[in-house]
């Protein structure tokens, strides 16, 4: 029987760079492109990168204040609204029903796995992970 080795996945440090890179070359970027906006230089794609965790940090504040917004009777109008729309069958501009974005997310994940880097990176990743639960899970002697 032949001598087969069996490659070896990236470092856990490698692998995250990877599955960051390839996701947001693939994805965040490529979408942006879409719009007409294309970074020239590495500086300019490192300001995109750090607008998009801006506004992703400000839209997780966002939902945690509309939390604390229940006595608000603007805010419970507001929501009152996107209920009557969606029981209708209607969307409010700029929202992704669940199924659609459940299909999209379906669509790049089968899109990414398919990319032999992205791939192992994954699997890096969560045999880290996995090797952290573990750890956690064992009792100390």
């Amino acid at each position: 029987m032949p001598n087969q080795t069996t490659p070896m996945l990236p470092a856990v440090d490698a692998a995250a760079d990877n599955l960051f890179q390839g996701v947001y070359g693939r994805v965040f970027f490529h979408k942006l492109a879409q719009a007409g906006f294309v970074p020239r230089t590495e500086a300019q794609a490192q300001y995109m990168l750090k607008v998009a965790q801006t506004v992703r940090e400000a839209e997780e504040a966002e939902a945690i204040k509309t939390a604390s917004d229940s006595n608000d009777p603007y805010a419970a109008a507001y929501h009152h609204l996107e209920q009557a729309v969606a029981q209708r069958g209607l969307k409010l501009p700029g929202r992704m029903d669940a199924a659609s974005r459940e299909y999209s997310f379906k669509q790049a994940a089968a899109a990414l796995a398919s990319d032999p880097d992205i791939y192992d990176s994954v699997l890096a990743v969560k045999a880290a992970e996995a090797e952290y639960y573990l750890t956690q899970l064992t009792p100390q002697k």
